[in-house]
């Protein structure tokens, strides 16, 4: 009887495997890990025997594929389960699976899961299937085991976005025991980080190490501030985790607030209202990037945010965001600053810019100035571009948490609040999550109604 051996890490790859091969109509090696830190890190399923005598053995897979079996020069195809037999010599067995389980494709990019990508499909699930276990696949998917020798899809800023990823899961669904499972990863990646800080305590990371932050064109030389925002960030949801599991939380609170206090010193312009990308250089670029996180992240006072919005977010001089991926986090900025009028009218714009021109699916990257000839371009290649992007699913949470305005309170009890910022539709109709329960919200441009939907009719649909 055949029976699995685990070892260390099994756990995690498991999970791995089973949201990165998920989606792979094509055939391809089996990827058989000893130890992933990330997901590019495989070695094929493909074993030499030499066999003294006739043989008749089977191949079983609970995915859907095929194995091949090279022996006497020649080579043939088998489907799993079925009898194979080969005579004395050399024979190479080669295993080639997919589709192990499928999952919805705003979770995954291409081949891969990347931790930029889930982060904002976290926020967007809240509010369209409230799956929690899809939160708790990717996560540990994406994370690996320790101990950690490269960034989380070998981006410096994707590892980061996994410490924030776990917070906002806690967030939506007070999953205390995911958090108690993942907390020491979480310690330990953030150890990590801090072997790669300059001399005055920036996050730089090593030779090598993609620093992402989005399609721009930033002044990168010296530590990137958006960078420096994204693990300050982290260094405050370590500490709220940490309070979250009873645990001490005042070194964390002291990094982050030192951190703090040098991203103001040294990347606050005051001249011209914002941060800049970078000091090292003197010359006080400014992109919306770090502006929009020092909004999001609070890492701004309240008089700096007005000034930003004013001579940032609404100047037209700033170079505009071409991606998806960074337009949600200028959206949702916007929102909290109180410009719903506006936000509406990007969406329509920009994600309908993108209908307008044939779009089904939203795409990686758009540019509304681009002619429509080039509108497939990216990476070089003339239809290069992903068009059917996970960091493009924003609308989804933006209309839902700020327009409709649900905001869950308490995600173990299902309380909520609703505060809408309707004025801009004449009617709406929707259903949204909240934890296992469903809600309709209905506005007739008078009345706003809101009642759970029951059992059975769910069960219905």
């Amino acid at each position: 009887m055949a029976e699995w051996i685990w070892y260390p890490g099994d756990f995690e790859l498991y999970h791995a495997m089973k949201q990165n091969f998920s989606r792979v109509e094509r055939g391809y090696g089996w990827p058989a890990f000893w130890k992933s830190e990330g997901f590019r890190n495989r070695v094929v399923f493909k074993r030499m025997y030499v066999l003294n005598e006739e043989t008749s053995f089977q191949v079983f897979s609970k995915a859907i594929g095929f194995c091949l079996v090279e022996a006497e020069g020649r080579e043939k195809k088998y489907s799993f389960g079925q009898q194979i037999s080969c005579g004395p010599g050399p024979v190479e067995i080669s295993v080639h699976a997919g589709c192990i389980e499928t999952f919805p494709s705003i979770y995954i990019q291409g081949e891969v899961i990347c931790s930029g990508d889930a982060y904002q499909s976290f926020f967007v699930n809240q509010y369209l299937m409230a799956g929690p276990d899809i939160n708790r696949r990717t996560l540990l998917a994406l994370r690996g085991n320790d101990p950690m020798v490269t960034h989380i899809n070998t981006i410096l800023d994707y590892s980061l976005y996994w410490i924030l990823g776990v917070k906002a899961h806690y967030d939506a669904y007070g999953d205390m025991g995911f958090l108690e499972q993942v907390y020491p990863k979480m310690r330990s990646l953030m150890d990590f980080c801090e072997e790669q800080l300059d001399s005055q305590g920036f996050l730089v990371g090593r030779e090598g190490d993609w620093i992402f932050l989005d399609w721009a064109d930033f002044d990168r030389e010296g530590p990137l501030c958006g960078e420096q925002m994204l693990y300050c960030a982290c260094w405050r949801a370590m500490a709220e985790t940490a309070a979250v599991l009873g645990l001490e939380q005042e070194a964390f609170l002291d990094r982050y607030q030192e951190l703090k206090g040098k991203i103001l010193e040294y990347y606050w312009e005051e001249g011209k209202g914002a941060f800049v990308d970078s000091f090292s250089s003197g010359r006080k670029h400014v992109t919306r990037h770090a502006n929009i996180f020092a909004i999001l992240f609070d890492l701004a006072e309240e008089g700096q945010k007005r000034t930003i919005l004013t001579r940032v977010l609404n100047n037209p001089e700033i170079p505009a965001i071409t991606t998806p991926y960074f337009k949600f986090y200028e959206m949702d900025a916007l929102c909290r600053m109180g410009c719903y009028r506006e936000v509406l009218a990007q969406i329509r714009e920009y994600w309908g810019g993108m209908l307008e021109r044939g779009a089904v699916t939203f795409w990686e990257e758009y540019d509304p100035g681009a002619p429509e000839e080039e509108q497939y371009d990216m990476y070089g290649d003339r239809f290069g571009k992903s068009l059917c992007h996970a960091w493009a699913a924003s609308p989804i949470y933006l209309l839902a948490k700020y327009f409709v305005g649900l905001q869950i309170t308490d995600p173990v009890s299902g309380e909520y609040r609703l505060e809408p910022h309707l004025e801009e539709f004449g009617q709406l109709d929707c259903i949204l999550p909240v934890g296992d329960r469903q809600l309709h919200i209905q506005w007739d441009k008078r009345h706003l109604e809101a009642s759970w939907i029951p059992d059975e009719k769910r069960r219905m649909k």
